[in-house]
């Protein structure tokens, strides 16, 4: 069934479960499952393939319920190993509890002023925060590509790294995968689109892929 059919009979007081169950009868989320499964299947940590998921959490009343519904079914069902957010909600904290008690597991967080966030499961990587590892500044400086559209924003606010470290035992590193576990840097940004054209966000992007 359509989800703004199952979703009618619904308001914004209604329970997370309410709207879940909603979600999870539509036609929708049948392919959105598909997709998963079929993208995500071959993914595990001992083969350093990993399960990557980004989120703009972003919306009005009725459409955040269903984005955080959304978050929390796939988290439930697929536990994807790292989540980019942006835009993320007040109550994203509390949201976030509630979500690892009913996991049995821990995702971690780290999100900056403008509620750009990077979420990670415990279990797969240890994090070292990279203002201890990384001249922070300098990649911001760097950020910066003295391109004529660039936003008269500083671009650090609209970004969040961590470094994170597989958590790998020793044994499984020594395997033939063992090239696969290498720390990375994480990077969850959301691009100050106002006033840009869709050409002049994608090679901004293009420029902070290259610089970083």
């Amino acid at each position: 069934m359509d989800l703004a059919v199952q979703l009618g009979a619904l308001s914004i007081g209604d329970s997370l479960a309410s709207y879940e169950e909603a979600i999870r009868n539509s036609a929708e989320f049948k392919n959105l499952e598909a997709a998963f499964q079929k993208h995500w299947a071959p993914c595990s940590q001992s083969a350093g393939k990993y399960k990557v998921l980004t989120a703009n959490m972003k919306a009005g009343d009725d459409t955040l319920m269903i984005r955080k519904c959304l978050l929390s079914i796939v988290c439930k069902e697929y536990h994807p190993d790292v989540i980019f957010c942006q835009n993320i909600i007040e109550d994203f904290d509390t949201f976030l509890t509630e979500l690892n008690k009913q996991l049995g597991m821990m995702y971690r967080m780290k999100v900056n002023q403008n509620d750009v966030a990077i979420l990670w499961n415990e279990a797969c990587f240890e994090d070292e925060d990279i203002l201890t590892s990384v001249d922070t500044t300098a990649i911001i400086e760097r950020l910066n590509l003295n391109l004529d559209f660039i936003p008269d924003v500083c671009l650090s606010q609209h970004s969040t790294l961590i470094k994170l470290n597989p958590c790998i035992a020793s044994s499984v590193q020594q395997s033939e995968n063992s090239n696969n576990f290498h720390p990375f840097l994480a990077v969850s940004w959301n691009c100050p689109y106002q006033g840009l054209t869709d050409d002049q966000c994608q090679e901004l992007f293009n420029g902070i892929v290259r610089k970083i």
